[in-house]
């Protein structure tokens, strides 16, 4: 089965794809657009199948109701990815929004809400659940969701497959200090479904995983997945509207891809 390239919807992917200079296999949505906003950006991709990521938008009250809107949109969607995160939202929000660092209580009684939770989705869901690996965070007490014991272990208590986020991993790495190849190593590679790749950089002496342009270490380290795993679609998460770079990366991408195939 050859691997197919996603990428998500913006207005440099529009352009490339209409006049002919880039060619890909399916764009990947987000809950970033809304279902009526995704309903519309379809016109500008004709033929192309729309996969959606949920990400986290299962954890809220109304996310049954919200994944059937994206999912009747996306109809193409072949399984549902989310994160495989357990740090409730009221130490997640304040993190990320205000910077205030608050203590992730009992990860043994957080993972077993995960876990209840994905296999209730499980039942519900007409398609395969794949989840995501998730970066670490400075102000987000989240090393516990990053270990790879940890992400070994839910995935072998639902039976789900994986969605290999390549730079949540650098950073995960990075803040376990720990080599890329010996943490993805960690990780259960023989049940990878799909790869996500996005541009790294440095903030403030961390790693975040910025969705900037591809860098050479990012090239390096798909070509070395690849033959390790066995993913149906690798999806370049890319927001900016560089047409040049977006091109560039696509190119490569599809440069390394062969080569691993061949």
């Amino acid at each position: 089965m050859s691997i197919k390239i996603f990428v998500n919807p913006s207005p440099a992917l529009a352009d490339l794809i209409s006049t002919g200079e880039v060619s890909i296999d399916g764009v990947e949505v987000t809950p970033f657009h809304s279902p009526r906003q995704v309903e519309a950006m379809r016109r500008a991709y004709p033929g192309l199948p729309f996969q959606f990521h949920a990400s986290n938008t299962f954890r809220t009250f109304w996310s049954e109701y919200q994944l059937q809107r994206y999912h009747v949109i996306c109809r193409e969607s072949r399984w549902i990815s989310i994160h495989l995160a357990i740090a409730p939202a009221w130490v997640v929000l304040p993190a990320l929004k205000f910077g205030i660092k608050l203590r992730v209580p009992s990860p043994d009684k957080l993972v077993k809400r995960l876990i209840v939770k994905i296999q209730r989705l499980k039942k519900k869901a007409a398609i395969p659940v794949i989840l995501e690996n998730m970066p670490a965070s400075a102000v987000l007490d989240n090393h516990c969701e990053t270990d790879p014991r940890l992400i070994q272990e839910v995935i072998n208590m639902t039976s789900c497959q994986m969605l290999l986020d390549l730079a949540h991993a650098r950073v995960a790495a990075n803040f376990h200090d720990m080599q890329i190849q010996e943490y993805i190593e960690a990780l259960p590679l023989s049940e990878v479904r799909q790869l996500h790749i996005s541009g790294v950089r440095e903030k403030e002496g961390n790693l975040i995983d910025a969705h900037e342009t591809l860098q050479a270490i990012d090239y390096d380290l798909l070509a070395w997945v690849l033959p390790r795993t066995k993913p149906e679609v690798v999806t370049l998460e890319y927001f900016l509207d560089d047409k040049i770079a977006l091109r560039e990366m696509l190119s490569r991408v599809r440069q390394v891809i062969d080569s691993v195939s061949n």
